[in-house]
């Protein structure tokens, strides 16, 4: 290539030193974006709650301490290569599946819920929500998962009770009624249809002082 004469060497200096500091800036900030990158995913892994982020095809790229936790690994290390699907209970599966490709298409935000197996055959329940992220040069799934193991129990043991007192109540000849907190009549068991020949909620939808024989 040949010289430009019309360019004095002071030129082709300032030029050159120019190339090198913009070199060198760019190297700078590759060095702040590795130390970001170290330091969010260091704030990540320590998180109480559970964060990991997964591939459209479902492994693992990153877990924090607490995704291990959940599903009984030792080490996040030892959930990294590891597919979802491995955690992911027959029932919940194909909603997990159909709920990343929706992450891929843009829609995000969305809360749902899945019931996991644990390397100990545990059951745990978690609420999830996801978003579309670039990991390591490549889109992918970020997702944070809250167990709510303890609320499903309570909800599934409400439910049990709530099917032995309605059992209960349909068999008895007394009356029972339940009310709200301003009097109004929120539950009639089916016994009333015998006593004065009402249906339930023909009962309810009654004037109060109708209500009162």
């Amino acid at each position: 290539m040949k010289k430009d004469p019309s360019r004095t060497y002071q030129e082709l200096a300032d030029e050159n030193s120019f190339l090198k500091q913009r070199i060198q800036l760019l190297e700078q900030a590759e060095v702040a974006l590795r130390e970001s990158d170290a330091f969010s995913q260091s704030l990540i892994r320590y998180m109480h709650e559970v964060v990991i982020i997964i591939s459209w095809e479902g492994n693992i790229l990153f877990a924090n301490e607490a995704a291990a936790k959940l599903v009984d690994i030792a080490s996040p290390e030892e959930l990294s290569g590891r597919n979802m699907v491995e955690f992911l209970h027959s029932d919940s599966l194909n909603k997990a599946l159909g709920d990343s490709q929706t992450v891929k298409a843009g829609i995000e935000g969305f809360i749902s819920e899945y019931r996991l197996c644990t390397t100990n055959n545990r059951e745990v329940w978690v609420e999830s929500i996801g978003g579309k992220i670039v990991f390591r040069g490549e889109e992918a799934n970020m997702v944070c998962l809250h167990n709510i193991t303890d609320r499903k129990r309570a909800e599934e043991k409400l439910k049990a009770s709530e099917a032995k007192y309605s059992f209960l109540t349909e068999k008895m000849n007394d009356v029972i009624w339940t009310t709200d907190m301003n009097l109004d009549i929120a539950y009639v068991s089916p016994s009333i249809e015998k006593v004065l020949g009402y249906s339930p909620e023909e009962h309810i939808s009654r004037d109060i002082n109708e209500q009162v024989p």
